[in-house]
């Protein structure tokens, strides 16, 4: 009898956890991040939004629900498909998730941003030892002036 009562209570749990998961071990589950320890971290951080509202790592997360994640500034917004709890292969990841078009859009511009970025902000090249050719011109323009 006893066991009979302890286990109807589990059940209802069971059943709740099933609807949802973590929002840091999906963030993890769907490769979005690699280790869960920086999931937890970009959320701790302000990084992820779960339908425009700040979270924490422990919320729940149901299907339908849209996450807004910024990576190495680069922003992201994808909608819940499916309801992961373990790391699951490329394929089936891309399969759980949906990129909505303004996520989509931000993440395009922001590449952008970033390639433009570094083209502005390339190094100059370190002067080197005059070739054989460079040598000659700067003979002759000494003896010019």
């Amino acid at each position: 009898m006893r066991a009979f009562l302890f286990m109807s209570r589990r059940k209802p749990e069971a059943a709740a956890d099933a609807a949802t998961a973590r929002l840091d071990v999906w963030l993890w589950a769907v490769r979005l991040f690699k280790t869960r320890a920086m999931a937890q971290d970009a959320i701790r951080r302000g990084h992820v939004q779960v339908n425009g509202q700040d979270a924490k790592p422990s919320r729940g997360l149901r299907v339908g629900d849209t996450v807004f994640v910024e990576r190495q500034g680069v922003r992201d917004e994808v909608e819940v498909c499916e309801l992961l709890s373990k790391r699951v292969s490329a394929t089936r990841a891309a399969e759980a998730l949906q990129r909505t078009p303004s996520g989509e859009q931000m993440q395009a511009a922001d590449v952008e941003r970033r390639r433009v970025e570094r083209l502005q902000n390339r190094p100059v090249a370190p002067p080197q030892r005059p070739n054989r050719q460079n040598r000659r011109a700067i003979r002759q323009f000494k003896e010019r002036g």
